[in-house]
């Protein structure tokens, strides 16, 4: 179904430690049309089947089921001799019957683990679950299963060893009108003499599809529809943002859906009685607690905890954690803390022969549950207190992935290669010395994996950079170039050979391999900031336009002045008479630029012009975007926004939405020539598809940053924070823009003589082309 959606382009440019968000589209003319659908692309959440008990893997039986119905099941492999956790004697964590080993590798299961807890588990917060896993990799010294041990300080997660056990075919056994049912695979009927039905559920493990294996089984024993819980839980559209935007487009709620009806297919009401154990899987829990709210069975032996029908299992190596992912109901009514047993299992014998007589079942016991409730997750900028450590770039590393393969949405476009740069990364994080410059490499090589250039790695800590270099590059004929700079030492125009005696193509080809971008351009652009920030004196060897080389030696810069650097200078609005073009009219989009610019003056003035240059080679604000609608001579449309929804741990769709701007008078209606380059990225290059996708404008310059989406950030331990692009962004009809970019019309680059002599080639060729007749 289609509903009104308002979205909210923001992304951020960073310079190194200036962070510039600017503000983007007004919400009035955000009306978005969307739509959700299943997500055919997007890795499962859920590793294959090592999570959850909700849908294939097997369970063992208690050999001896009583003493009058003896039946045995074998399981296809032994129990570990040497768990690597001992199960609690108290608590539900005593009761929780253990799910599967992990099926990937130990860190990819650890980052599952962790990923399903943090974003939808029932916790203390973010910080909170990110410190227990921290605690544990320092435990463990590395990523391996026993760094689960750190949950075990917190009483609402279960650690376990994993089962290895294994169910074979379902068994029904008779003793006079009784028929006692094992679960397990395969077809099978209830006698026809059957005048009770016993379930016995005592010590199944958790498993996958073990839901599905006993609504089979129930099904075929009840005569009416059985309405199972509803289910409350977090609602992630995107993943919220924790580091730049408390409010932007991502969100999460909770939410409550209605349970699913169970078809009845017996054939005729039999009285059914439920065998609990002492140990008891989320599933047994769940279909047990809803057959006893509904009256419709008894609970012998063991009574149930609920905190175990609302949790998840999720397998590590041989071990694994459990924890609470929902909340149930029925009729409004929260299940109670425990579903009490109706009896314990020595009255078994009596209780059957009573039910053949038709006893009724009382209603059930209920409470006010005093079990925590489920909430949002509403972690705006709560930084973490672990400091930099081998554990906490562990930690990092790990939530990062975790994060990455639920909400990053361009795997299909750029391929999946995180889990082999997390195992890349986490050893390089255990076998080298860290500070706080080779722990934000480590990340940031781990964030080139996803080839995204909102993907931005900062240290909150104590730097160890002494400054600044003030200087923007720009790669001409492939080699850095200096755009701009405040050394006096340092030349516009002036090739960069070397740096610290090491070649700039060796020095560049390092940095790529850190440097996550979705173009090469843009990924030059990025490395190159990696220059700005300074360990000490630089020594560059440098090339002139005029081919002499020199080496000079740059003194790193204090903040200050590297923040008045990057306050960019620009041309101010108006028609380009030193440039000979007394009837074409120039406007820079760059924020700043237009934020001193009146902007209704500049409205009037352009209804004068014959022809409009627009320079968005900078990033675009709110003024920006109201220029653009009188401009317009159609409605402008924006791309389609494709943003990752999470309904609870295993529903997985793709929320989509769109908005149309419209065209503002006056319109002006001459041509107008849009000015591109590499460093337009995100918010500029949205502006640019809208006018794209209408044919207003021609672009010229060189290829944008292929980089747009709102994007999301990471709180991490280590006092790190990491970003992503949280959304897809696709044209209208539905091409891909990610890696591509805007493409102009006509490409034009300046060259090391233009940069020197303070020429714009880029702003005389589209002079040139506005003049033509």
């Amino acid at each position: 179904m289609k509903r009104k959606h308002l979205i909210i382009p923001l992304s951020c440019l960073f310079a190194l430690f200036n962070v510039y968000c600017s503000p983007s589209l007004p919400q009035t003319e955000q009306l978005a049309e969307q739509t959700t659908q299943p997500d055919a692309g997007h890795k499962e959440w859920a590793p294959d089947n090592t999570s959850s008990d909700e849908a294939p893997i097997d369970r063992v039986v208690e050999t001896t089921i009583l003493p009058e119905h003896t039946t045995e099941q074998k399981t296809s492999t032994d129990e570990p001799k040497k768990p690597l956790f001992e199960r609690p004697s108290s608590g539900w964590c005593s009761r929780m019957a253990a799910g599967p080993a992990g099926k990937h590798s130990i860190a990819v299961d650890l980052s599952m683990a962790h990923s399903t807890l943090r974003f939808f588990g029932i916790h203390k917060g973010y910080p909170h679950v990110d410190g227990m896993l921290a605690k544990g990799l320092q435990q463990s010294s590395s990523a391996s299963a026993r760094a689960l041990s750190g949950y075990t300080s917190d009483s609402s997660i279960c650690v376990l060893s994993a089962s290895t056990s294994r169910v074979e075919s379902v068994q029904v056994t008779m003793k006079g009108d009784v028929a006692t049912i094992i679960p397990g695979h395969g077809d099978w009927s209830l006698p026809a003499n059957t005048q009770v039905a016993i379930l016995d559920l005592r010590n199944v493990p958790t498993s996958p599809e073990l839901q599905a294996l006993l609504e089979k089984i129930v099904a075929q024993v009840i005569t009416q529809d059985l309405p199972m819980p509803n289910r409350a839980v977090i609602l992630h559209k995107g993943m919220k943002d924790e580091v730049f935007s408390a409010q932007n487009t991502y969100t999460n709620h909770i939410t409550r859906t209605l349970g699913s009806t169970l078809l009845a297919k017996g054939k005729k009401e039999l009285p059914l009685i439920i065998l609990i154990g002492k140990l008891i899987s989320p599933a047994v829990a769940r279909i047990a607690g809803s057959l006893r709210f509904h009256r419709r069975a008894w609970i012998v032996g063991e009574s149930i905890p609920t905190t175990i029908a609302e949790s998840r299992w999720q397998g590590v190596g041989q071990a694994g954690i459990a924890f609470r992912t929902m909340e149930l109901s029925n009729n409004n009514t929260l299940w109670p803390d425990t579903i009490q047993a109706d009896h314990p299992m020595s009255h078994l014998e009596t209780l059957t022969k009573k039910l053949s007589e038709k006893t009724e079942l009382p209603a059930l016991l209920t409470g006010i549950p005093q079990r925590p409730r489920i909430k949002p997750h509403h972690y705006f900028q709560k930084f973490h207190t672990q400091l930099l450590s081998k554990a906490s770039l562990q930690a990092a590393l790990l939530i990062a992935h975790g994060a990455l393969r639920a909400f990053f949405p361009y795997f299909s476009t750029v391929g999946d290669r995180i889990d082999e740069r997390l195992e890349e990364t986490l050893k390089t994080a255990t076998s080298t010395t860290l500070d706080d410059v080779t722990a934000r490499n480590i990340l940031r090589r781990f964030g080139e994996s996803i080839k995204d250039g909102h993907c931005f790695v900062n240290y909150r800590g104590r730097s160890s950079a002494k400054g600044f270099m003030l200087v923007e590059l720009d790669k001409l004929n492939g080699k850095p170039v200096i755009r701009r700079t405040a050394h006096t030492e340092l030349k516009v125009g002036d090739t960069i050979l070397s740096i610290n005696h090491v070649s700039a193509e060796k020095w560049f080809t390092e940095e790529y391999k850190r440097t996550s971008a979705a173009t090469p351009g843009y990924q030059f652009d990025m490395a190159a900031r990696e220059l700005n920030r300074m360990f000490g004196p630089v020594v560059l060897k440098l090339q002139s336009v005029d081919g002499d080389t020199r080496t000079v030696t740059v003194q790193p810069q204090p903040y200050e002045a590297y923040s008045k650097f990057a306050q960019k200078p620009f041309r101010p609005a108006g028609f380009l008479k030193d440039l000979h073009a007394e009837d074409v009219m120039y406007v820079d989009l760059d924020n700043k630029a237009i934020d001193q610019t009146d902007f209704n003056a500049v409205i009037q003035m352009m209804q004068n012009a014959k022809s409009l240059v627009l320079d968005m080679r900078g990033y675009p604000n709110r003024t920006s975007w109201q220029l653009l609608q009188h401009i317009a001579t159609n409605p402008l449309p924006s791309p389609l926004f494709s943003t990752p929804e999470w309904k609870g741990p295993s529903d997985l769709r793709r929320s989509e939405s769109s908005y149309d701007l419209q065209a503002l008078t006056p319109v002006f209606k001459g041509p107008v020539a849009f000015l591109i380059g590499p460093r337009s990225v995100s918010s500029a290059e949205h502006v640019s598809t809208m006018l794209k996708q209408i044919n207003r404008v021609t672009f010229v310059g060189r290829t944008t940053a292929g980089t747009n989406g709102n994007i999301t950030g990471l709180v991490l331990p280590g006092l790190f924070t990491f970003t992503f692009t949280g959304m897809e962004i696709l044209y209208r009809d539905r091409k891909p823009f990610h890696g591509i970019g805007i493409v102009p019309d006509i490409e034009v680059s300046p060259t090391p003589q233009d940069l020197a002599q303070g020429k714009d080639p880029v702003l005389q060729k589209a002079i040139e082309f506005l003049k033509k007749p």
